[in-house]
Protein backbone atom coordinates (compact mmCIF):
# COMPACT_ATOMS: atom_id res chain seq x y z
CA UNK A 1 0.00 0.00 0.00
CA UNK A 2 2.89 2.17 1.02
CA UNK A 3 3.89 1.72 -2.79
CA UNK A 4 0.84 2.64 -4.09
CA UNK A 5 0.74 6.38 -2.64
CA UNK A 6 4.57 6.56 -3.32
CA UNK A 7 3.43 6.00 -7.31
CA UNK A 8 0.43 8.40 -6.23
CA UNK A 9 2.21 11.11 -5.41
CA UNK A 10 4.90 10.89 -8.52
CA UNK A 11 1.34 10.78 -11.23
CA UNK A 12 0.12 14.16 -8.81
CA UNK A 13 3.74 16.18 -9.30
CA UNK A 14 3.49 15.45 -12.88
CA UNK A 15 0.33 16.81 -12.97
CA UNK A 16 0.71 19.40 -10.88
CA UNK A 17 4.09 20.94 -13.16
CA UNK A 18 2.18 21.05 -16.16
CA UNK A 19 1.48 24.66 -17.94
CA UNK A 20 -0.93 26.66 -15.80
CA UNK A 21 -2.27 28.46 -19.42
CA UNK A 22 -2.73 28.90 -22.59
CA UNK A 23 0.60 30.32 -24.90
CA UNK A 24 0.96 33.88 -24.86
CA UNK A 25 -1.25 35.27 -27.31
CA UNK A 26 -1.22 38.38 -29.13
CA UNK A 27 -2.94 41.14 -26.58
CA UNK A 28 -5.80 42.66 -28.39
CA UNK A 29 -4.76 46.09 -27.34
CA UNK A 30 -2.55 46.00 -30.32
CA UNK A 31 -5.97 45.95 -32.35
CA UNK A 32 -7.19 49.14 -30.45
CA UNK A 33 -6.55 52.63 -32.86
CA UNK A 34 -7.89 55.13 -30.25
CA UNK A 35 -4.77 57.00 -28.96
CA UNK A 36 -6.68 59.19 -26.65
CA UNK A 37 -8.02 56.72 -24.12
CA UNK A 38 -7.32 56.96 -20.31
CA UNK A 39 -6.92 53.65 -18.70
CA UNK A 40 -9.36 53.07 -15.84
CA UNK A 41 -8.67 53.02 -12.35
CA UNK A 42 -5.66 53.18 -10.52
CA UNK A 43 -3.60 53.93 -13.95
CA UNK A 44 -5.99 57.20 -14.64
CA UNK A 45 -5.65 58.14 -11.35
CA UNK A 46 -1.49 57.99 -11.52
CA UNK A 47 -1.68 60.26 -14.74
CA UNK A 48 -3.63 62.88 -13.01
CA UNK A 49 -1.67 62.75 -10.05
CA UNK A 50 1.33 63.89 -12.68
CA UNK A 51 -0.72 67.09 -13.24
CA UNK A 52 -0.29 68.18 -9.72
CA UNK A 53 -2.17 67.96 -6.56
CA UNK A 54 -5.77 69.39 -6.81
CA UNK A 55 -8.09 69.74 -3.79
CA UNK A 56 -11.62 70.92 -2.90
CA UNK A 57 -11.79 74.66 -4.73
CA UNK A 58 -12.36 77.51 -2.62
CA UNK A 59 -11.66 80.59 -4.79
CA UNK A 60 -10.87 80.43 -8.51
CA UNK A 61 -11.18 77.31 -10.16
CA UNK A 62 -9.94 76.52 -13.56
CA UNK A 63 -11.55 73.94 -16.05
CA UNK A 64 -8.66 71.78 -16.28
CA UNK A 65 -8.63 71.97 -11.71
CA UNK A 66 -12.13 70.47 -12.11
CA UNK A 67 -11.87 68.34 -14.84
CA UNK A 68 -9.17 66.36 -12.81
CA UNK A 69 -11.19 66.50 -9.52
CA UNK A 70 -14.40 64.80 -11.47
CA UNK A 71 -11.39 62.16 -12.68
CA UNK A 72 -10.41 60.98 -9.42
CA UNK A 73 -13.71 61.38 -7.30
CA UNK A 74 -16.24 60.39 -9.41
CA UNK A 75 -18.09 57.73 -8.34
CA UNK A 76 -19.39 56.54 -11.45
CA UNK A 77 -15.99 56.82 -13.14
CA UNK A 78 -14.78 54.62 -10.27
CA UNK A 79 -17.75 52.16 -10.40
CA UNK A 80 -16.53 51.83 -14.37
CA UNK A 81 -13.26 51.18 -13.37
CA UNK A 82 -13.79 48.27 -11.76
CA UNK A 83 -15.83 47.19 -14.33
CA UNK A 84 -13.15 47.36 -16.24
CA UNK A 85 -10.34 45.03 -13.48
CA UNK A 86 -13.66 42.72 -13.50
CA UNK A 87 -13.21 42.09 -17.25
CA UNK A 88 -9.78 41.72 -16.96
CA UNK A 89 -10.09 38.82 -14.49
CA UNK A 90 -12.82 37.17 -16.58
CA UNK A 91 -10.04 37.30 -19.47
CA UNK A 92 -7.54 35.32 -16.69
CA UNK A 93 -10.61 33.26 -15.97
CA UNK A 94 -11.24 32.28 -19.07
CA UNK A 95 -7.83 31.45 -20.33
CA UNK A 96 -7.13 28.28 -17.46
CA UNK A 97 -6.78 25.54 -17.85
CA UNK A 98 -9.54 22.59 -16.62
CA UNK A 99 -8.15 21.03 -13.07
CA UNK A 100 -7.08 17.68 -12.71
CA UNK A 101 -9.59 14.43 -11.56
CA UNK A 102 -8.57 12.37 -9.08
CA UNK A 103 -10.88 9.19 -8.17
CA UNK A 104 -10.28 6.37 -6.45
CA UNK A 105 -12.26 2.90 -7.08
CA UNK A 106 -11.98 -0.41 -4.74
CA UNK A 107 -13.56 -3.54 -6.92
CA UNK A 108 -14.25 -6.85 -4.94
CA UNK A 109 -14.94 -5.89 -1.96
CA UNK A 110 -18.65 -6.82 0.49
CA UNK A 111 -19.20 -9.38 -1.45
CA UNK A 112 -20.05 -13.48 -0.98
CA UNK A 113 -17.30 -15.78 -0.76
CA UNK A 114 -13.71 -15.23 -1.37
CA UNK A 115 -15.24 -11.83 -1.75
CA UNK A 116 -16.67 -11.28 1.74
CA UNK A 117 -14.20 -8.86 2.90
CA UNK A 118 -10.94 -7.04 1.19
CA UNK A 119 -9.08 -9.78 0.91
CA UNK A 120 -9.60 -9.84 -2.33
CA UNK A 121 -10.18 -6.45 -3.37
CA UNK A 122 -8.17 -3.88 -6.26
CA UNK A 123 -8.24 -0.48 -5.45
CA UNK A 124 -7.25 2.03 -8.40
CA UNK A 125 -5.83 5.28 -7.92
CA UNK A 126 -5.74 7.58 -10.90
CA UNK A 127 -5.12 10.89 -12.06
CA UNK A 128 -6.79 12.31 -15.04
CA UNK A 129 -6.75 15.34 -17.12
CA UNK A 130 -8.95 17.06 -19.84
CA UNK A 131 -6.74 18.33 -23.21
CA UNK A 132 -8.37 20.37 -24.99
CA UNK A 133 -7.06 20.47 -28.75
CA UNK A 134 -6.97 23.31 -31.01
CA UNK A 135 -6.08 25.78 -28.30
CA UNK A 136 -9.33 26.53 -27.33
CA UNK A 137 -8.11 28.36 -24.13
CA UNK A 138 -5.80 30.63 -26.18
CA UNK A 139 -8.54 31.52 -28.47
CA UNK A 140 -11.16 31.82 -25.60
CA UNK A 141 -9.29 34.22 -23.68
CA UNK A 142 -8.83 36.00 -26.62
CA UNK A 143 -12.30 37.02 -27.29
CA UNK A 144 -12.56 37.85 -23.59
CA UNK A 145 -9.40 40.34 -23.93
CA UNK A 146 -11.49 41.91 -26.90
CA UNK A 147 -14.28 42.27 -24.23
CA UNK A 148 -11.62 43.94 -21.82
CA UNK A 149 -10.96 46.28 -24.72
CA UNK A 150 -14.29 46.86 -24.64
CA UNK A 151 -15.20 48.16 -21.18
CA UNK A 152 -12.51 50.17 -21.63
CA UNK A 153 -13.57 51.86 -24.03
CA UNK A 154 -17.03 52.33 -22.62
CA UNK A 155 -15.34 53.89 -19.60
CA UNK A 156 -13.68 56.25 -22.14
CA UNK A 157 -16.77 57.04 -23.53
CA UNK A 158 -18.88 57.69 -20.05
CA UNK A 159 -15.81 59.89 -18.73
CA UNK A 160 -16.02 61.73 -22.13
CA UNK A 161 -19.63 61.93 -21.39
CA UNK A 162 -19.10 63.66 -17.79
CA UNK A 163 -16.43 65.73 -18.81
CA UNK A 164 -18.73 66.79 -21.71
CA UNK A 165 -21.29 67.74 -19.47
CA UNK A 166 -18.99 69.19 -16.81
CA UNK A 167 -17.40 71.28 -19.60
CA UNK A 168 -20.94 72.49 -20.35
CA UNK A 169 -21.93 73.70 -17.10
CA UNK A 170 -18.67 75.09 -16.39
CA UNK A 171 -19.34 77.23 -19.72
CA UNK A 172 -22.78 78.32 -18.40
CA UNK A 173 -21.46 79.16 -15.04
CA UNK A 174 -19.23 81.51 -17.21
CA UNK A 175 -22.09 82.68 -19.26
CA UNK A 176 -24.31 83.36 -15.60
CA UNK A 177 -20.90 85.36 -14.51
CA UNK A 178 -21.03 87.46 -17.42
CA UNK A 179 -24.81 88.00 -17.13
CA UNK A 180 -24.24 89.33 -13.80
CA UNK A 181 -21.98 91.92 -14.78
CA UNK A 182 -24.15 92.39 -18.02
CA UNK A 183 -26.96 92.86 -14.90
CA UNK A 184 -25.38 95.10 -12.59
CA UNK A 185 -24.20 97.63 -15.90
CA UNK A 186 -28.15 98.31 -16.66
CA UNK A 187 -28.72 98.62 -13.31
CA UNK A 188 -26.01 101.26 -13.05
CA UNK A 189 -27.64 102.38 -16.53
CA UNK A 190 -31.41 102.73 -15.41
CA UNK A 191 -30.26 104.44 -11.99
CA UNK A 192 -28.70 106.71 -14.04
CA UNK A 193 -31.65 107.04 -16.19
CA UNK A 194 -33.93 107.17 -13.41
CA UNK A 195 -32.31 110.23 -12.03
CA UNK A 196 -31.88 112.36 -15.36
CA UNK A 197 -36.16 111.55 -15.83
CA UNK A 198 -36.37 113.15 -12.38
CA UNK A 199 -34.52 115.86 -12.74
CA UNK A 200 -36.18 116.22 -15.94
CA UNK A 201 -39.77 115.88 -14.24
CA UNK A 202 -38.65 118.41 -11.21
CA UNK A 203 -38.04 120.59 -14.54
CA UNK A 204 -41.08 119.87 -15.93
CA UNK A 205 -39.47 118.70 -19.28
CA UNK A 206 -40.95 115.10 -18.59
CA UNK A 207 -44.28 113.72 -16.95
CA UNK A 208 -44.32 111.86 -14.03
CA UNK A 209 -45.42 108.63 -15.90
CA UNK A 210 -42.06 108.69 -17.18
CA UNK A 211 -40.10 109.10 -13.85
CA UNK A 212 -43.02 105.57 -12.80
CA UNK A 213 -41.79 103.75 -15.76
CA UNK A 214 -38.22 104.15 -15.36
CA UNK A 215 -37.55 103.69 -11.56
CA UNK A 216 -40.35 100.16 -12.65
CA UNK A 217 -36.98 99.39 -14.96
CA UNK A 218 -34.88 99.53 -12.74
CA UNK A 219 -36.77 97.56 -10.10
CA UNK A 220 -37.61 94.49 -12.97
CA UNK A 221 -33.78 94.51 -13.37
CA UNK A 222 -32.92 94.42 -10.04
CA UNK A 223 -35.55 91.54 -9.41
CA UNK A 224 -33.43 89.83 -12.58
CA UNK A 225 -29.97 90.36 -11.30
CA UNK A 226 -31.00 88.38 -7.99
CA UNK A 227 -31.95 85.61 -9.93
CA UNK A 228 -29.24 85.02 -11.78
CA UNK A 229 -26.85 85.23 -8.51
CA UNK A 230 -29.87 82.46 -7.40
CA UNK A 231 -28.63 80.56 -10.57
CA UNK A 232 -25.39 81.28 -10.44
CA UNK A 233 -25.21 79.26 -7.21
CA UNK A 234 -27.14 76.41 -8.39
CA UNK A 235 -24.20 75.94 -10.91
CA UNK A 236 -21.57 75.98 -8.38
CA UNK A 237 -23.16 73.28 -6.41
CA UNK A 238 -24.35 71.25 -9.75
CA UNK A 239 -20.36 71.64 -11.11
CA UNK A 240 -19.09 70.09 -7.79
CA UNK A 241 -21.35 67.15 -7.91
CA UNK A 242 -19.39 65.66 -10.31
CA UNK A 243 -16.45 65.61 -8.05
CA UNK A 244 -19.00 64.23 -5.44
CA UNK A 245 -18.74 66.87 -3.27
CA UNK A 246 -22.19 67.91 -1.32
CA UNK A 247 -20.69 71.09 0.29
CA UNK A 248 -19.04 72.82 -1.85
CA UNK A 249 -16.88 76.47 -1.62
CA UNK A 250 -16.88 79.50 -2.42
CA UNK A 251 -15.34 79.43 -5.95
CA UNK A 252 -15.72 81.84 -9.57
CA UNK A 253 -14.45 79.94 -12.76
CA UNK A 254 -11.46 80.78 -14.20
CA UNK A 255 -11.52 81.33 -17.93
CA UNK A 256 -13.62 83.63 -21.14
CA UNK A 257 -16.38 82.90 -23.08
CA UNK A 258 -14.83 85.60 -25.82
CA UNK A 259 -12.21 83.17 -26.33
CA UNK A 260 -13.04 81.46 -29.73
CA UNK A 261 -11.39 79.20 -32.19
CA UNK A 262 -11.84 79.40 -36.15
CA UNK A 263 -13.71 76.48 -36.97
CA UNK A 264 -11.65 73.85 -38.93
CA UNK A 265 -13.25 72.37 -42.57
CA UNK A 266 -16.20 69.99 -42.25
CA UNK A 267 -13.58 67.44 -43.96
CA UNK A 268 -11.15 67.82 -41.45
CA UNK A 269 -13.55 67.07 -38.93
CA UNK A 270 -14.76 64.09 -40.90
CA UNK A 271 -11.91 62.51 -40.86
CA UNK A 272 -11.48 62.74 -37.03
CA UNK A 273 -14.51 60.70 -36.45
CA UNK A 274 -12.54 57.77 -35.46
CA UNK A 275 -11.43 59.05 -32.83
CA UNK A 276 -14.90 58.75 -30.72
CA UNK A 277 -14.97 55.89 -28.70
CA UNK A 278 -18.70 55.06 -30.00
CA UNK A 279 -17.50 54.83 -33.11
CA UNK A 280 -13.81 53.08 -32.88
CA UNK A 281 -15.59 50.77 -30.15
CA UNK A 282 -17.32 49.10 -33.14
CA UNK A 283 -13.54 47.75 -34.91
CA UNK A 284 -13.05 46.04 -31.55
CA UNK A 285 -16.25 44.83 -31.29
CA UNK A 286 -15.67 43.52 -34.99
CA UNK A 287 -12.37 41.64 -33.82
CA UNK A 288 -14.25 39.98 -31.34
CA UNK A 289 -16.56 38.30 -33.28
CA UNK A 290 -13.96 37.43 -35.73
CA UNK A 291 -12.52 35.92 -33.01
CA UNK A 292 -15.91 33.68 -31.67
CA UNK A 293 -16.04 33.11 -34.99
CA UNK A 294 -12.40 30.99 -34.70
CA UNK A 295 -13.27 30.02 -31.17
CA UNK A 296 -16.77 28.23 -32.24
CA UNK A 297 -14.70 26.27 -34.98
CA UNK A 298 -12.41 24.79 -32.51
CA UNK A 299 -14.85 23.94 -29.84
CA UNK A 300 -16.17 21.70 -32.99
CA UNK A 301 -12.99 19.46 -32.65
CA UNK A 302 -13.32 16.83 -29.83
CA UNK A 303 -11.25 16.81 -26.39
CA UNK A 304 -9.38 13.96 -25.32
CA UNK A 305 -9.05 12.81 -21.21
CA UNK A 306 -5.93 11.33 -20.61
CA UNK A 307 -5.59 9.55 -17.52
CA UNK A 308 -2.87 7.46 -15.16
CA UNK A 309 -2.57 5.82 -12.12
CA UNK A 310 -1.90 3.09 -10.37
CA UNK A 311 -3.78 -0.72 -9.25
CA UNK A 312 -3.41 -2.70 -5.92
CA UNK A 313 -4.45 -5.67 -5.34
CA UNK A 314 -4.31 -6.94 -1.53
CA UNK A 315 -4.63 -10.46 -2.65
CA UNK A 316 -1.04 -10.90 -4.48
CA UNK A 317 -0.34 -7.50 -2.61
CA UNK A 318 1.20 -6.81 -6.34
CA UNK A 319 0.63 -3.10 -8.05
CA UNK A 320 0.26 -2.68 -11.77
CA UNK A 321 -0.11 0.93 -13.90
CA UNK A 322 -3.36 2.35 -14.90
CA UNK A 323 -3.89 3.97 -18.60
CA UNK A 324 -6.66 5.67 -19.97
CA UNK A 325 -7.64 7.88 -22.95
CA UNK A 326 -11.07 8.99 -23.96
CA UNK A 327 -12.33 11.39 -26.77
CA UNK A 328 -15.60 12.72 -28.02
CA UNK A 329 -17.38 11.86 -31.16
CA UNK A 330 -18.95 14.69 -32.80
CA UNK A 331 -21.53 12.57 -34.64
CA UNK A 332 -24.66 14.57 -34.29
CA UNK A 333 -23.47 17.50 -32.42
CA UNK A 334 -20.66 19.25 -34.51
CA UNK A 335 -21.46 23.22 -32.51
CA UNK A 336 -22.96 24.05 -35.87
CA UNK A 337 -25.73 25.89 -34.15
CA UNK A 338 -22.78 27.95 -31.93
CA UNK A 339 -20.75 28.46 -35.48
CA UNK A 340 -23.75 30.06 -37.51
CA UNK A 341 -24.79 32.10 -34.47
CA UNK A 342 -20.95 33.84 -34.27
CA UNK A 343 -21.30 33.86 -38.30
CA UNK A 344 -24.55 35.86 -37.82
CA UNK A 345 -22.83 37.81 -35.13
CA UNK A 346 -20.07 39.23 -37.15
CA UNK A 347 -21.81 40.17 -39.96
CA UNK A 348 -24.52 42.11 -37.39
CA UNK A 349 -21.26 43.70 -36.01
CA UNK A 350 -20.05 45.04 -39.61
CA UNK A 351 -23.66 46.38 -40.11
CA UNK A 352 -23.85 48.14 -36.81
CA UNK A 353 -20.42 49.92 -37.03
CA UNK A 354 -21.29 51.30 -40.60
CA UNK A 355 -24.85 52.53 -38.56
CA UNK A 356 -22.59 54.34 -35.72
CA UNK A 357 -20.45 55.75 -38.79
CA UNK A 358 -23.33 56.95 -40.50
CA UNK A 359 -24.84 58.44 -36.84
CA UNK A 360 -21.94 59.87 -35.83
CA UNK A 361 -21.38 61.47 -39.35
CA UNK A 362 -25.01 62.72 -39.56
CA UNK A 363 -24.01 64.35 -35.52
CA UNK A 364 -21.21 66.27 -37.32
CA UNK A 365 -22.91 67.83 -39.74
CA UNK A 366 -25.87 69.00 -36.91
CA UNK A 367 -23.43 70.26 -34.15
CA UNK A 368 -20.97 72.29 -37.57
CA UNK A 369 -23.88 73.54 -38.47
CA UNK A 370 -25.10 75.06 -35.21
CA UNK A 371 -21.17 75.83 -34.47
CA UNK A 372 -20.84 77.78 -37.75
CA UNK A 373 -24.37 79.83 -37.28
CA UNK A 374 -23.10 80.86 -33.81
CA UNK A 375 -19.65 81.70 -34.20
CA UNK A 376 -20.60 83.68 -37.58
CA UNK A 377 -23.48 85.26 -35.22
CA UNK A 378 -21.07 85.94 -32.47
CA UNK A 379 -18.49 87.41 -34.68
CA UNK A 380 -21.11 89.60 -36.40
CA UNK A 381 -21.76 91.06 -33.03
CA UNK A 382 -18.70 92.57 -32.01
CA UNK A 383 -17.32 93.59 -35.23
CA UNK A 384 -20.79 95.34 -36.01
CA UNK A 385 -23.76 95.52 -34.32
CA UNK A 386 -22.68 96.11 -30.51
CA UNK A 387 -20.74 99.20 -32.11
CA UNK A 388 -23.21 100.99 -33.47
CA UNK A 389 -25.69 100.08 -30.86
CA UNK A 390 -23.25 101.26 -28.20
CA UNK A 391 -22.73 104.36 -29.90
CA UNK A 392 -26.53 105.21 -31.02
CA UNK A 393 -27.03 104.73 -27.06
CA UNK A 394 -24.50 106.41 -25.66
CA UNK A 395 -25.30 109.43 -27.74
CA UNK A 396 -29.50 109.11 -27.37
CA UNK A 397 -28.09 109.50 -23.36
CA UNK A 398 -26.01 112.89 -23.91
CA UNK A 399 -29.22 113.97 -26.16
CA UNK A 400 -31.64 113.01 -23.28
CA UNK A 401 -29.79 114.71 -20.75
CA UNK A 402 -29.50 118.04 -22.53
CA UNK A 403 -32.98 117.50 -23.39
CA UNK A 404 -33.29 117.24 -27.25
CA UNK A 405 -35.12 113.64 -27.25
CA UNK A 406 -38.12 112.38 -25.14
CA UNK A 407 -37.57 108.72 -22.49
CA UNK A 408 -39.44 106.39 -25.08
CA UNK A 409 -36.66 107.39 -27.74
CA UNK A 410 -33.72 107.01 -25.21
CA UNK A 411 -35.57 103.91 -23.75
CA UNK A 412 -35.08 102.36 -27.06
CA UNK A 413 -31.97 103.00 -27.55
CA UNK A 414 -31.02 101.59 -24.06
CA UNK A 415 -33.46 98.05 -24.99
CA UNK A 416 -31.70 97.42 -28.33
CA UNK A 417 -28.65 98.00 -26.81
CA UNK A 418 -28.41 95.59 -23.93
CA UNK A 419 -30.59 93.33 -26.06
CA UNK A 420 -27.81 93.21 -28.59
CA UNK A 421 -25.50 92.72 -25.83
CA UNK A 422 -27.51 89.22 -24.21
CA UNK A 423 -28.00 87.80 -27.68
CA UNK A 424 -24.04 88.62 -28.29
CA UNK A 425 -23.63 86.25 -24.86
CA UNK A 426 -26.11 84.12 -25.99
CA UNK A 427 -24.24 83.46 -29.60
CA UNK A 428 -20.80 83.23 -26.90
CA UNK A 429 -22.56 80.35 -25.13
CA UNK A 430 -23.95 78.63 -27.97
CA UNK A 431 -20.20 78.60 -29.77
CA UNK A 432 -18.98 77.47 -26.62
CA UNK A 433 -21.64 74.68 -25.92
CA UNK A 434 -22.17 73.36 -29.52
CA UNK A 435 -17.95 73.17 -29.63
CA UNK A 436 -18.11 71.17 -26.47
CA UNK A 437 -20.03 68.75 -28.07
CA UNK A 438 -18.06 68.78 -31.45
CA UNK A 439 -15.29 67.92 -29.39
CA UNK A 440 -16.74 65.37 -27.86
CA UNK A 441 -17.88 63.70 -30.98
CA UNK A 442 -14.53 63.44 -32.72
CA UNK A 443 -12.76 62.91 -29.45
CA UNK A 444 -10.19 65.84 -29.51
CA UNK A 445 -10.29 69.50 -28.83
CA UNK A 446 -10.58 72.24 -31.51
CA UNK A 447 -7.62 74.13 -30.18
CA UNK A 448 -5.40 70.88 -31.04
CA UNK A 449 -5.90 71.57 -35.00
CA UNK A 450 -5.92 75.81 -34.53
CA UNK A 451 -3.91 76.78 -31.45
CA UNK A 452 -4.54 80.39 -32.04
CA UNK A 453 -7.73 81.46 -31.00
CA UNK A 454 -9.92 84.66 -32.06
CA UNK A 455 -10.18 87.05 -28.60
CA UNK A 456 -13.15 88.64 -28.32
CA UNK A 457 -14.31 91.17 -25.82
CA UNK A 458 -17.83 92.50 -24.69
CA UNK A 459 -18.39 96.07 -24.57
CA UNK A 460 -19.77 97.36 -21.48
CA UNK A 461 -22.34 100.05 -21.14
CA UNK A 462 -20.43 102.19 -18.80
CA UNK A 463 -18.56 102.43 -21.36
CA UNK A 464 -21.28 104.04 -23.38
CA UNK A 465 -21.37 106.46 -21.11
CA UNK A 466 -18.34 107.54 -21.57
Amino acid sequence: MVRLFAVLFLIAAAGGCRHGGPEPFESAGQYRQVPFVIPAGDLAAQSVMAAGDVSEPNGVLTLRDALVLTLRHNHELKALSYEVKAAGARQLQAGLWENPELSLEVEDVGGSGPYSGTGAAETTIQLSQLIELGNKAQKRAKVFSYDTELANMDYEARRLDIFTDLTKTFTELLYVEQKQVLSQDLIATLGHIADSTDRRVQAGKDSALDLSKARAALAKARVQHQAVETYKDFLRKKLSSYWGSQSPGYFSPAGSLEQIWTIPSLDELQHLLQSNPDVARWAIEVQKRRAEVESARVRSIPNITVGGGVKQFNETDDTAFVIGLSIGLPIANNNQGERLEASHNLSKASEQKQAAELAAWNELNRLYAHLYNAHRKATAYKNEILTSCGEVFGASQISYDEGKIDYLTLLDAQRTYFESQNEYLDALSDYHLYRTELERLIGRGLDELNPYPTGMIIPRANAANG
